[in-house]
């Protein structure tokens, strides 16, 4: 047993979690004043409460044997971000391509001119192991510096089923926060291959020997636009997903208005990833389902495309996460306070919506239900910072983060 005490503001954020991050308001960062947290061997909340009744819920737990008392020194308490959407794991750089998106490149345009992804593709194959995870524990460090107790790390840039195991070899490599794997299984068609024929192989035989190979995978993901995959493509890959136990992700409506996101969302996604060209009554229904959308301004800022209509999304209560979507191409960054000051400047969201979007329903978009709030029964995943709520997402490049507990 552990007992967290002497914290000037532990931020619960009950009210998100009771609505479950749907409306989220500033009432629901639920702040307790001079408080204290008991946490169990298995790393679940306990009790949190005022610091002053500590000592009768201890004395209820037969005592303060074996347990270990850490002070937080007067520090404010907030529950961990998650990072639910990123491509952390490859090798190179697209820094040439910056240039030719400021002169009007176009993203399928530069794939065409053996661009974008391909380019990604092609270094990460030359790419050893030892090279992949040295790069991508430099980045998990630096998602952990800011706050981050859990990030999703997609595959995507092997192009064949042996890289594409080898990227998730490093993903589920990766120490010192939790990592959640993806496997990316359909990002980019490789060159000299006929679509239908990659199509199937990865479906009928790549998606299930990557199961084996990796028991604990637990997620799959595809990218649905023109001139990649559709959505026949998906809802062939949602059915071997659901025969394989795997969740389903899905990139979409993030260039054009496919009706992706609709179609992913009534298949049972447990995220949509980017959903910017949505029509307002597919809005309406994606209100309706369990699905979190799962935001990406960073890519919006760098592609310099229109931002997803987030008000519009959270109004007609959707929920509605946050992330990074680190990549080298099209956002190739890992700043938290960058997103979350897109997110309210160009998306027009609340403090409390960016916070409930970067805790509390990023860890929903990955399946995960006890993260992203501190209470009784959830994991006790928090950072310590001199910072109140409003010190974050105002100022980019500030991470007021003192220490990870995760």
């Amino acid at each position: 047993m552990k007992i967290y005490k002497n914290i000037s503001t532990l931020y619960t954020f009950k009210g998100f979690a009771k609505k479950m991050g749907r409306n989220p308001v500033d009432q629901d960062f639920r702040p307790i004043k001079k408080a204290a947290m008991i946490v169990g061997k298995n790393g679940l909340i306990e009790w949190v409460g005022k610091e002053e009744s500590l000592l009768a819920q201890v004395q209820k737990k037969g005592g303060l044997l074996g347990a270990r008392v850490i002070d937080l020194e007067g520090l404010n308490v907030f529950p961990s971000f998650t990072e639910s959407h990123t491509h952390l794991v490859f090798a190179g750089n697209r820094k040439k391509e910056f240039d030719l998106k400021i002169k009007g490149a176009t993203y399928q345009q530069i794939a065409k001119m053996g661009g974008g992804i391909s380019s990604t593709v092609r270094e990460t194959k030359k790419a050893s192991f030892e090279e992949l995870l040295a790069s991508s524990r430099l980045r998990i460090k630096r998602f952990k510096e800011q706050g981050v107790g859990l990030v999703e790390v997609k595959s995507g840039y092997g192009g064949d089923f042996k890289t594409e195991k080898k990227i998730l070899e490093v993903a589920f490599s990766l120490k010192g926060i939790d990592v959640k794997p993806t496997y990316l299984a359909l990002h980019a068609i490789p060159k000299k291959v006929e679509k239908e024929e990659y199509v199937n192989r990865v479906i009928n035989i790549d998606l299930p020997k990557m199961k084996k190979k990796f028991p604990k995978l637990s997620r799959a993901d595809l990218f649905i636009e023109r001139g990649y995959f559709s959505k026949q493509d998906l809802k062939r890959f949602k059915a071997q997903a659901e025969n394989l136990n795997l969740d389903l992700c899905a990139h979409v409506d993030q260039l054009s208005g496919l009706s992706g996101a609709i179609t992913a969302a009534h298949l049972g996604a447990l995220s949509v990833e980017h959903a910017v060209f949505l029509k307002p009554q597919e809005i309406r229904s994606l209100a309706k389902t369990e699905t979190v959308i799962n935001l990406l301004p960073g890519a919006d800022f760098y592609l310099k495309t229109k931002y997803p209509e987030a008000r519009k999304l959270i109004d007609a209560g959707c929920r509605v996460s946050i992330a990074t979507d680190f990549n080298p191409g099209s956002s190739p960054t890992q700043d938290l306070s960058f997103i979350g000051v897109l997110a309210r400047r160009e998306m027009k969201m609340s403090l409390a919506e960016v916070w409930c979007a970067y805790t509390l329903n990023a860890s929903l978009a990955l399946g995960v239900k006890n993260k992203g709030s501190l209470q009784k029964g959830y994991k006790a995943s928090f950072f310590t910072t001199k910072a109140k709520a409003e010190d974050f997402f105002y100022e980019v490049g500030n991470h007021p983060v003192e220490k990870l507990y995760s």
